[in-house]
Order: structure tokens, then sequence, then C-alpha cells
């Protein structure tokens, strides 16, 4: 039955596959939890929805937006393809 499987999957194609996510930037990506009362939590969630996106990246777009924040590179959001900065 193995002999089966290798003869239709490239075995050293799977074998060489990145694993884990995808970098967001320069990096790999930290989880940073933060506490949202109900009424802001909500509002992220209703506008994540409208723009069919996640709730992540609603909050990484408005950090990005804050003028005292400075990035010193141009992250590429992987997940939309768009370049910030």
């Amino acid at each position: 039955m193995a002999d089966e499987v290798e003869r239709d999957y490239d075995v050293d194609a799977l074998e060489t596959r990145p694993r884990g996510r995808p970098f967001m930037g320069s990096a790999a990506a930290e989880v940073v939890p933060v506490r949202l009362d109900p009424e802001l939590k909500e509002a992220v969630e209703s506008r994540a929805e409208r723009e069919q996106t996640t709730t992540s990246e609603i909050i990484r777009e408005a950090l990005r937006k804050v003028p005292r924040l400075r990035l010193t590179t141009r992250p590429l959001d992987t997940w939309s393809g768009r370049i910030f900065g």
C-alpha cells in the first residue's frame, strides 16, 4: 500500500515543504494578547466581517496607522498581499 501512495505523490516535494505560517514582515510574527472592552470587540468583529478579513488584520491595520509608531521596514501582509507603510 505504501508503494501505491508513493507512486501518486512526489515524496521529496512533500518532505521539503516549509512548515509553519508565512512571515508577516521581516521575521516570524509574535502573538500579543490584548484586552478589549465588549463594545470595541464587537466593532472590530463587525468591521472584519464587513471587509471579509480577520479581527487580527483589522487590529494590525489600525496599529500601522498610528503616527508615532515607526516601522523600520515596510511589512508585506502575506494574507492580502498589500504593502503597508
